[in-house]
């Protein structure tokens, strides 16, 4: 509106002859303010699209922490459940394999104080009953049978005791797969709380980013990235 005024009161000025100049000028002039107005339209419909991309991405911000928040939950349910399960499991284990022990043990005594009773009494038999050197010799050999049974029971007994220590062996196994897991199970917790730590996303390239490079008092930073380009950042803004 003021450019109007002063061209009027400029062609009230000027002498006749140069109305033609002036009405080229004028035209250029109105030329102009159109190209204005135009410009003006343009900005106004990019501000409402950024503010449009704004929105939509302040939604998909909201999306993302919900996922995460979910699945993260979802993890630590999982892996208290499993960790549950394995406990139950190594608990009832261990318990078995004490109680086949002390069985196979009890087992041993009971058959080691049956030989020596068994030869305690072969000898007072003879003693007493004063037998003949065949009936001994039948009685030796029945009772070199009856350790040689004994020994195979020993061995039976030393056998158990090593299956017995195997599943030991099994469960100490199963005790470090179970700290192993718990180690995992903090290693995703700590990786899912450093991804909840996002505070802004960058967008610009079109490929994977190689290398980033800050400026000395942090508030610039610039991206190289496999899209052959570079792009320098306000750290606390954008682009």
């Amino acid at each position: 509106m003021r450019l109007i005024i002063i061209l009027l009161l400029t062609l009230t000025l000027i002498p006749t002859a140069s109305l033609a100049e002036n009405k080229r000028v004028i035209d250029i002039y109105q030329q102009q303010l159109e190209d204005l107005r135009i410009a003006q339209a343009k900005l106004n419909a990019l501000s409402k699209e950024a503010a449009n991309r704004a929105a939509h991405i302040k939604q998909l911000i909201t999306k993302y922490e919900a996922a995460l928040k979910t699945a993260t939950q979802d993890m630590e349910d999982k892996h208290e459940a499993q960790l549950k399960q394995l406990k139950a499991e190594h608990a009832k284990t261990e318990a078995s394999y004490l109680k086949k022990l002390e069985a196979a043990a009890e087992l041993a005594e009971y058959h080691y104080q049956s030989a020596k009773k068994t030869d305690a009494q072969i000898k007072s038999l003879l003693t007493e009953l004063g037998m003949s050197a065949k009936q001994i010799i039948k009685l030796t050999e029945a009772n070199s049978a009856l350790q040689r049974e004994v020994s195979a029971l020993q061995r039976e007994v030393a056998h158990n005791r090593t299956a017995i220590s195997a599943q030991q062996r099994e469960v100490k196994r199963n005790r470090t797969a179970n700290s192993a897991l718990q180690r995992e199970v903090k290693r995703n917790r700590n990786t899912i709380r450093e991804a909840s730590l996002v505070l802004r996303i960058f967008r610009g390239h079109t490929s994977a980013v190689n290398s980033v490079a800050f400026s000395p008092d942090g508030r610039y930073a610039l991206s190289g990235s496999s899209d052959k380009t570079l792009m320098l950042w306000d750290v606390s803004t954008g682009p």
